[in-house]
């Protein structure tokens, strides 16, 4: 689904939080803190 915001790709929205310019270790740190 596009998020129109292509300038911080690649990213994700979690719980309305933009998180932009991830990296494997930025998304492992991420969904750790989700559980």
């Amino acid at each position: 689904e596009c998020v129109a915001a292509c300038v911080g790709a690649p990213m994700m929205i979690i719980n309305g939080h933009y998180h932009e310019n991830l990296t494997e270790e930025k998304i492992d740190t991420l969904l750790g803190g989700l559980s």
